[in-house]
């Protein structure tokens, strides 16, 4: 315990010093000509950051031709790649996931933020949306995001690699907004004004998981679970407790097979998960995974195909008194006009 606390001081001083650099501009970040939207968090994942990106395309493609940059987390090449196909070795599940959703979307995967950009631009996008870049300093971004999850929030953690965070709580200033995201059913204005006394503030926005369809991951059949049905949960995210709890508060038992996040399924796999399926005593049973997941199974469609295999689609939902979508088009607004001025 104590040695953790103590490497997680020695980590806080390099963190610290990197953005006293950028401070004072020691080190310099770059501005781009478009508008650069960047969702990010202070913890190390599972804050729903993929669902929050999908839910601004949804809400900005309508009016911008978007692109998406990603470092494409756990993907097998290596510097700068368009995602145009859905290879989730090639380039990460998040950003295959996206283009499986939105093929329209143009989609790059670097390391080097600055780079990818530049070439986002070159193909003449109108918005970038950068993934999971809120400790990434060199580049600039306009409307910067940060998530944290409603049970779990990052003012009451702690630095790598005693706790999650990947630099001081304090940082989250950087940011313009606050996402409290997998919000209970119950939030009230009580719980609303304790993270506003913690967050300075700082404008934020409370949402909840909505579930909408479950259809097969083959035929795109919709099913509906009863109270008979029992599930075999396949997932490879970093926390799937919610999932796991909704699904069983609507079904009659939830059987769990999981990964650690952006694990890549194997055959083996494969066969265990079709094992312990038919190990289920009883024909009202459905295997239910992720969308994010599903990308990935997809490699084996050929053998998972004929079972009653299923996608849970969700979607954000947040709470009707925020103006979230209103504010935030408004914000995207004035900052585009702006940079067309410059």
């Amino acid at each position: 315990m104590l040695l953790l606390r103590l490497f997680s001081f020695i980590y806080g001083l390099f963190t610290e010093f990197k953005n006293i650099l950028f401070n004072y501009n020691i080190l310099k970040s770059k501005n781009f000509n478009k508008t650069l939207i960047c969702v990010g968090n202070l913890s190390a994942g599972g804050t729903g950051k993929t669902s929050f990106v999908d839910h601004l395309i949804n809400m900005l493609s309508k009016d911008y031709k978007i692109g998406i940059i990603s470092r494409g987390y756990k993907r097998k090449s290596e510097g700068f790649h368009f995602v145009n196909d859905v290879d989730t070795n090639k380039y990460g599940d998040e950003v295959c996931m996206l283009k499986s959703k939105y093929p329209f979307l143009i989609i790059a995967v670097d390391i080097d933020r600055q780079r990818g950009i530049n070439k986002l631009i070159d193909k003449n996008v109108e918005l970038i949306i950068m993934d999971d870049g809120f400790q990434n300093r060199w580049v600039k971004a306009d409307i910067q995001f940060i998530l944290t999850t409603f049970k779990n929030p990052f003012f009451n953690d702690y630095l790598l690699p005693f706790g999650r965070l990947r630099e001081k709580k304090k940082n989250f200033k950087r940011s313009d907004y606050i996402i409290i995201t997998k919000c209970d059913l119950s939030l009230d204005n009580k719980k609303k004004k304790y993270f506003s006394n913690h967050l300075c503030n700082k404008p934020t926005y409370f949402c909840q998981t909505k579930y909408l369809d479950l259809t097969h991951i083959r035929t795109k059949k919709n099913f509906n679970i009863c109270s008979r049905t029992e599930i075999l949960l396949v997932t490879a995210i970093a926390d799937n407790t919610e999932l796991f709890n909704d699904l069983a508060k609507i079904s009659r038992k939830v059987h769990n097979y999981s990964k650690p996040d952006h694990y890549s399924f194997t055959k083996t796999d494969v066969d265990k998960i079709i094992k312990t399926f038919n190990k289920i005593d009883t024909n009202d049973k459905i295997i239910v995974t992720t969308e994010k997941d599903s990308v990935k199974l997809m490699n084996f469609i050929r053998f998972i195909g004929k079972y009653p295999f299923y996608v849970q689609k969700i979607a954000l939902d947040f709470h009707e008194n925020d103006n979230f979508e209103k504010n935030i088009l408004e914000h995207v607004k004035e900052t585009s006009k702006n940079k067309e001025l410059s």
